[in-house]
């Protein structure tokens, strides 16, 4: 029997990720004076920062709609029940994953999802693996598409850092990669492979049906486009609340450089990475430094507020442990 590789237990990881964290924090904030953070906050108008949280409510609603699209094409919706968790499951899982991943390292909140619906729905883990392969692929194929139209044809500052042409390139060469495969592999084997690997790859393409259907796929990258374009408007927004020149094109920049941030560096929740990217993207715009991280703030307030609550309620509801899961996956 082959011996598995020794690995830190869960809940060591966890503490390393919420270190590095609060390290990256303290950095920031040792570079910056905290009373002029705290002054910016003070001035952000409030109606503004609920704005900021009800306009993240679009994009969350969305994204589980879009999920059950997924869950749909590939036929592994959960049977029909009048068990609330049952009838929450698609729903709970997508927070509990997002939970996941705001006190989990390495984005291990992303195994929790299919491995809870998985385990609730008696469905087979590899298809609702490949349901979030496909949502992972056209994320980041919309993302890189907008921060090419961006880069084209926005009027954008000269004096933008040279990573961000760098990043477009690469994670358009990544997002066209990635996609290809996915589309490669969406289409039925005449010969499928023998043994565990075989079966899971079948289950895994299984997964991937709703790349098989132009209908499907249409909705889906309407909605992500959607979803993305909301989450631009929550640093809009948040821009407004701290009387900022409200910059279409500094709120989608800034989106774009976080998301493809965080998904780079792995830390929980994306503090301190997203602070610091946020301040970068915004100093060409002339946001000041400290108004930059206190606007950066707000905007993870406008998702915790939503992704906290409803993560805890999917875990009391469905008696699922963080931890315990990730052991389960591993």
């Amino acid at each position: 029997m082959p011996l598995r590789p020794p690995s830190a237990p869960p809940w060591l990881r966890v503490l390393a990720g919420l270190a590095l964290s609060g390290a990256l924090l303290a950095f920031l904030f040792s570079r910056i004076d905290p009373q002029a953070v705290v002054r910016a906050l003070r001035q952000a108008s409030p109606l503004g920062v609920c704005g900021v949280v009800l306009t993240h409510t679009g994009a969350l609603a969305l994204r589980v709609l879009r999920w059950r699209w997924l869950l749909a094409a590939a036929e592994v919706l959960p049977p029909p029940s009048r068990d609330a968790r049952d009838r929450w499951l698609i729903a709970d899982s997508v927070f509990f994953g997002w939970l996941g991943n705001l006190v989990l390292p390495a984005r291990l909140g992303e195994l929790t999802r299919p491995a809870l619906y998985s385990r609730r729905s008696g469905r087979g883990f590899a298809p609702v693996l490949g349901t979030l392969a496909v949502e992972r692929a056209v994320d980041l194929v919309v993302i890189v598409a907008l921060l090419g139209g961006l880069l084209l044809f926005a009027p954008l500052p000269a004096h933008l850092p040279d990573e961000v042409s760098q990043v477009a390139r690469i994670f358009g060469g990544v997002a066209t990669l990635g996609l290809a495969v996915l589309l490669i592999l969406s289409r039925p084997s005449a010969k499928p492979l023998p043994g565990r690997l075989g079966e899971a790859l079948t289950g895994f393409r299984t997964g991937l049906a709703a790349l098989r259907s132009p209908a499907v796929s249409a909705r889906v990258f309407g909605a992500t486009l959607t979803i993305w374009l909301i989450e631009a408007g929550c640093t809009w927004v948040a821009l407004l609340a701290f009387g900022q020149a409200a910059s279409v094109e500094a709120a989608l920049l800034t989106m774009i450089a976080v998301t493809l941030s965080i998904a780079v560096v792995t830390v929980p929740g994306g503090l301190g990475v997203e602070q610091g990217v946020t301040m970068a993207m915004l100093a060409p715009f002339g946001v000041a430094a400290e108004t930059g991280l206190a606007i950066s703030l707000v905007t993870t307030f406008g998702a915790l507020f939503w992704l906290v609550p409803l993560g805890l309620l999917a875990m009391w509801r469905q008696g699922a442990g963080l931890v315990r899961t990730v052991e389960e996956v591993a």
